[in-house]
């Protein structure tokens, strides 16, 4: 480790073309450190970071659960493609979505992120990545909102457009702009006119016009910097340079669909020329790649440290077109609800699960490459994913799907699958508030209250 150290706050400052000052956020360094990389030099815990990662639609629980519990057990069909994280992930079969009053898909969303039923078409309580991010603060943005697919829910209630909420009638609706998305996350800025950059924007739809990139503005500094680190650190800044390039590059041929509950907008900017909403509701791999990249960017940066990443929301009306010219109907209407088999063998709705997973993968195995300090941003992180059911054809509210991937700080051990017949969903909710310090004894209401953690999840 070097002897000289360096502030976590450290960032590449530069100015932009268009006249506005620039401070592009680092990854973790050695040179901010502690000798052995476990916490940060000032003595500092690592950041640990929390997300919800949510898809629409449910699974095929025979297909979906391993077969063997504990540490000696194997990936399941659906959950194959996580084989690149397996070391870090934890999953909860068994548990039971308790509330079989209303309407099935909006129910099922919101005790999965807030422990409780909804109510006037909203959700009543906080979401899970609320309470973390109200104990867990810091990053510039106490919270991330991010979607893949805007494809539209199966009704009108709040609770079906946003997983995330700060309370009642207070959703946080995700951002499917990516371009919209990296001009919030990369310009930690200030403009000449407005000290807190208001028309950031509008700079750099400028900026992309001219076909510059953000990190022209900040070479000289990251030169500087360099010359102050040790080979590994130099490297790492290397790639998250690199990283953000490559955002950068993906954008340039993405346009994105434009979607009505989009918080900010881009005027004028020119990949946005003629396009409008996205009427195929697909999932697109392309755009989840480049959500997936900046989120994880995001976390490793401290730009936030906690998000919401919805691939699909509840009861969407997605199309999985690319998965083969069979594929072309309505994922929830026609494939999930009409498609024969029981629920072992509905065999469109296991390949959309599969890609779902694949997308998925994407994100956490991004995580599991960042290094930082003895290990990598996904040991000091805990992504929670489930759905709006368990088996979609019939709304099954048993075997509810939870994967917990990464080991929030060592506080999960990772590598096994945990069994849980007959507990209550809000119970992995209880657990996840109280590892990152929010000190509950109760959660959820309106039947689904829980007053226990899920034994045996944390590490002993």
């Amino acid at each position: 480790m070097p002897t000289k150290r360096l502030s976590r706050r450290t960032m590449l400052r530069g100015a932009l073309t268009t006249g506005a000052s620039l401070a592009l956020p680092l990854p973790v360094l050695d040179i901010m450190l502690n000798n052995n990389g476990t916490a940060f030099a000032q003595g500092m815990p690592l950041t640990r970071r929390f997300v919800t990662w949510f898809f629409g639609n449910g699974i095929l629980p025979p297909l979906w659960n391993p077969v063997s519990t504990g540490a000696d057990w194997a990936l399941s069909e659906e959950l194959a493609p996580l084989a690149n994280v397996k070391d870090w992930l934890t999953v909860v079969s068994g548990l039971e979505q308790q509330i079989a009053s209303g309407s099935p898909h909006p129910t099922g969303s919101a005790v999965s992120t807030t422990g409780a039923d909804f109510k006037n078409n909203s959700a009543v309580l906080p979401s899970i990545d609320q309470i973390v991010a109200s104990v867990n603060k810091g990053g510039r943005f106490p919270s991330l909102e991010v979607g893949v697919s805007n494809a539209t829910p199966n009704g009108p209630e709040n609770t079906l457009h946003a997983v995330s909420h700060r309370g009642p009638s207070a959703p946080n609706f995700p951002e499917f702009n990516p371009h919209a998305l990296f001009t919030r996350i990369f310009t930690g800025a200030t403009s000449p006119s407005t000290s807190g950059g208001d028309n950031m924007p509008e700079q750099m739809a400028k900026l992309s016009l001219a076909k510059r990139s953000i990190l022209d503005a900040v070479l000289a500094d990251g030169d500087e910097l360099s010359n102050l680190l040790g080979a590994a650190d130099k490297r790492r800044l290397a790639d998250h340079l690199e990283a953000i390039r490559g955002i950068e590059t993906r954008l340039q041929t993405l346009p994105p669909p434009i979607d009505v509950n989009s918080a900010i907008q881009i005027p004028g900017d020119p990949l946005l020329a003629g396009v409008t909403t996205d009427t195929n509701a697909e999932a697109p791999t392309a755009v989840n790649q480049v959500m997936a990249e900046m989120l994880a960017v995001a976390l490793a940066t401290d730009v936030t440290r906690s998000a919401s990443m919805v691939f699909t929301l509840p009861a969407a009306h997605v199309f999985f077109r690319s998965l083969g010219s069979d594929m072309n109907d309505d994922f929830h209407d026609t494939i999930c609800h009409t498609d024969a088999g029981d629920n072992a063998h509905q065999t469109r709705v296991n390949r959309g699960v599969i890609y779902t997973m694949q997308a998925l993968s994407a994100f956490v195995g991004r995580l599991a490459a960042m290094p930082e300090g003895a290990g990598t941003v996904l040991d000091n992180s805990l992504v929670y994913v489930t759905s709006c059911t368990s088996w979609g054809k019939v709304h099954d509210r048993k075997e509810w799907p939870v994967l917990l991937i990464g080991k929030a700080g060592g506080a999960i051990q990772g590598n096994q699958h945990y069994r849980a017949v007959g507990h209550a969903l809000p119970e992995v909710l209880l657990t996840i508030a109280n590892v990152f310090g929010a000190n509950l004894t109760t959660l959820g209401t309106n039947g689904a209250v829980v007053s226990n953690e899920l034994s045996g999840l944390r590490r002993a």
